[in-house]
């Protein structure tokens, strides 16, 4: 790796980057924390929720939302903690998490796309033999083996990584970074091997899978064995694999091409650079947040079961209101009739009689409920 400090005006971009570092990104980070939470629990709940989407398909999307919540949970603040502090303050254990877990959720969720790619393949060019229940279990299978797979090949991580001094000049330092690799030609083979087997092959091996796919639903006697609903809903599908795909492809790319250069060739620190940097970085970040709204997009059932899950969550909510303004209503109905009783010793009985009544409502809306 080479970095040339070879621009006249050092001093500021040096300023542009610490500013960069400890108020743009901490703060983009924080959203797409906060909403990427909460999108990826909506899908693990609405599929979880629904009966009509707990299939195979829906599952390895399950298999997905789960890999970017990991990324998003464990990842995403400690880059916050670093990126403020402009130093490592977690640890070295926590160093070696880290890096151990944004490679297995990267590689598990491209190799999850991978699967849905592999079992559409399947459904159309197989489709009597690949039956729903067969889908459903080969799905959970495939998902087990994705995760047992990437969490044994980069064990070497946990091994590898670890803390380093920013001063080599004082190893001493408290003043640490967390690096995953020791050195520039292990870094360089590091980066080659992300770049080659988490980004290009897959897509690679996802874009021939879908192009035979396509050329397979040009004949005109593929599907037409199929309802009407059925061929609409599979494209509609279709659709949204391939919306998920690309978005990966595209948000993953440019932090990738850009450690190629950094590894591989020589850079000059610039202000373009240290933007297009930031840039990169907060893309790879975003794509774990984007995947539900890809979900919403391009998922009719997905926005079905969004749908149902919010009206539901709002019934709840006017129940409980309604539920308070009737306890409201009952004690206030229950002072006038006490402060009428003290006017009237007459009406004692009356206002004694009827408080149960009145205050039993409520109770009963709330057990029928």
């Amino acid at each position: 790796m080479s970095i040339l400090y070879g621009s006249p005006d050092l001093q500021e971009i040096l300023k542009m980057s610490e500013m960069i570092g400890k108020k743009i990104m901490p703060a983009i980070l924080t959203l797409i924390i906060i909403f990427g939470v909460l999108g990826n629990l909506l899908v693990i709940c609405v599929i979880l929720r629904d009966k009509f989407m707990r299939n195979g398909s829906y599952l390895m999307f399950l298999n997905l939302a789960m890999a970017d919540m990991l990324y998003l949970a464990i990842c995403l603040p400690a880059s916050i903690s670093e990126s403020v502090r402009s130093r490592w303050i977690l640890g070295e254990t926590m160093c070696k998490i880290v890096h151990f877990t944004v490679d297995v959720s990267v590689y598990v969720s491209i190799y999850t796309l991978v699967l849905i790619c592999l079992a559409r393949f399947l459904a159309v060019a197989f489709p009597v033999q690949f039956s729903s229940s067969q889908t459903l279990s080969c799905s959970i299978t495939a998902c087990a083996v994705v995760w047992i797979v990437m969490l044994a090949a980069n064990i070497q991580v946990l091994i590898r990584a670890k803390l380093q001094p920013i001063r080599p000049d004082l190893p001493n330092s408290d003043e640490v970074h967390c690096f995953k690799t020791n050195s520039d030609d292990e870094t360089k083979k590091v980066v080659l091997h992300f770049f080659i087997f988490a980004y290009a092959l897959p897509l690679v091996f996802i874009t021939v899978l879908n192009g035979i796919i396509f050329l397979h639903l040009q004949s005109a006697a593929t599907g037409d064995y199929l309802s009407l609903a059925t061929r609409k809903r599979r494209k509609r599908f279709r659709q949204l694999v391939i919306l998920v795909i690309i978005g990966f492809a595209v948000c993953w790319g440019p932090i990738n091409i850009m450690g190629m250069i950094q590894t591989h060739g020589s850079v000059h620190m610039s202000r373009v650079w240290t933007i297009l940097n930031t840039v990169s970085n907060c893309m790879a970040y975003a794509n774990s947040m984007i995947n539900p709204i890809f979900y919403n997009i391009g998922s009719s059932d997905f926005r079905r079961a969004f749908k149902d899950l919010v009206q539901k969550c709002r019934s709840c909510g006017c129940e409980s209101s309604t539920e308070s303004n009737v306890l409201v209503v009952v004690a206030t109905v229950n002072k006038d009739k006490a402060r009428s009783s003290s006017d009237n010793p007459s009406d004692l009985g009356m206002a004694s009689s009827s408080v149960p009544s009145r205050v039993s409502m409520p109770t009963l809306s709330s057990t029928s409920v």
